[in-house]
């Protein structure tokens, strides 16, 4: 099948969206697909194995990118004339619903936060729903990363027939990490014989950092060598070091910045928390980061927020704390870091619960079923 992606959020851009949309262009490369992406950046950009990558200039304004972006759409679409076209992320499904395809059947992922702030709940309407309504409407189909996004979908007025639920996949091929630069890493970050408690995400209040700060004191109190990594990069830095420092516990706090290999922390993490929380359009529709870390056995530790708790499956899995009850995390957090066995338990379990459930193989044999339905 010749497939053409779609996104405004691609590499060198790191983030959710831009790892699903390589992951899923990868998968169908290496299953003997033609691939083509159209995406921001300039040539000079590294290119993907097995994808053929349109770049456009995304600099400027809103409307500048926008612009740009559906003349590169309707150059690609004209020089690939590919069996479906897949639009991945907000902007991206604006244009997508915009641009003439001449037929070709129109693939629309919607991962959550852009369900709540483009559109309004069925019946009302604003303009940014005026605007986005008819992309979302013109599609053939939307996937929607878990059931959470599937009922925000169904409650903002979009037609049943038009959704399908289709989990992100992540990569569970073995990773080897040398000694030598996981000891490296741990020098780098002063962290040899600590237990670390570790996030990946984007620096900002809807993904919990505070709350794990909040938490810290309690956690030190019985588990003295524990250290809190945060790897990201956001505008809440500043807010988060006071945060730190306010606590008392900046001695036990690393900001690691971005890293390209968040797997290399995985490596050396004893649990990973992801405490999402509910805050304005923002959810957390799926937790990518979550289930790579449990492909690495490592064990986790969520809020109950949007897509989290499909997931993990509390008591299973992992642990799902109320995401309105925070006084439970440290507890959570403990519990884990106290318990080798029992931490050991979870890892085992998670990493069995995202093998079955989040390979990549399954991720794109899944999305490929809706491509073949519409074609």
């Amino acid at each position: 099948m010749k497939i053409l992606l779609f996104s405004y959020d691609f590499p060198p851009k790191l983030g959710g969206i831009a790892t699903y949309t390589t992951s899923l262009g990868a998968e169908f490369a290496r299953q003997g697909h033609e691939v083509h992406g159209v995406c921001p950046g300039s040539p000079s950009d590294p290119g993907l194995p097995g994808l053929h990558l349109y770049r456009f200039d995304a600099t400027g304004s809103n409307l500048r990118r926008y612009l740009r972006g559906c003349g590169a759409l309707e150059e690609a679409v004209d020089r690939v004339r590919p069996d479906v076209v897949h639009a991945t992320s907000s902007m991206a499904h604006l244009a997508l619903g915009r641009v003439e395809c001449g037929g070709i059947p129109k693939i629309m992922t919607v991962h959550g936060t852009e369900i709540r702030r483009n559109l309004c709940v069925a019946g009302r309407r604003h303009l940014r729903d005026r605007i986005f309504r008819p992309s979302y409407l013109a599609t053939n189909r939307i996937i929607c990363v878990s059931r959470f996004t599937r009922s925000l979908a169904e409650d903002r007025g979009l037609p049943q027939d038009k959704l399908a639920v289709i989990y992100n996949g992540v990569d569970t091929s073995p990773h080897y990490h040398p000694p030598e630069d996981l000891s490296d890493l741990r020098s780098r970050f002063d962290l040899f014989g600590k237990k670390i408690i570790l996030t990946i995400a984007h620096l900002h209040p809807r993904k919990g950092q505070a709350e794990v700060l909040h938490a810290l004191p309690d956690v030190l109190r019985r588990v003295p060598d524990a250290v809190y990594v945060m790897v990201g990069s956001g505008d809440a830095l500043e807010e988060l070091r006071w945060e730190a420092r306010a606590k008392g516990v900046d001695d036990a706090v690393r900001f690691c910045g971005d890293a390209v290999d968040a797997r290399s922390f995985h490596a050396i993490a004893d649990v990973l928390v992801q405490f999402s929380l509910p805050s304005g359009a923002f959810i957390e529709g799926f937790g990518l980061s979550v289930a790579e870390a449990m492909v690495e056995g490592v064990p986790v530790v969520v809020s109950d927020t949007g897509g989290l708790p499909e997931v993990v499956e509390h008591e299973k899995s992992g642990i799902v704390v109320p995401h309105d009850h925070p006084e439970h995390l440290a507890s959570a957090i403990i519990r884990i870091l106290s318990n080798r066995d029992e931490a050991r338990r979870w890892g085992r379990a998670g990493r069995q619960r995202a093998l079955s459930r989040f390979p990549l193989d399954r991720f794109a044999r899944e999305t490929l079923a809706v491509y073949e339905e519409i074609r």
